[in-house]
């Protein structure tokens, strides 16, 4: 499982997820993913 670590902003309308990539076989390098969204109700 890939770790995922969020950041939500003070007013809570936007997010983002930082997700690490555990599945790279470069050793020398680290990969995140970055999801950005909006939050709507």
């Amino acid at each position: 499982m890939d770790r995922s670590y969020w950041l939500v902003n003070s007013n809570r309308s936007r997010i983002k997820r930082f997700i690490e990539n555990t599945n790279n076989k470069n050793q020398f390098f680290k990969y995140m993913f970055i999801d950005s969204g909006k939050v709507t109700s």
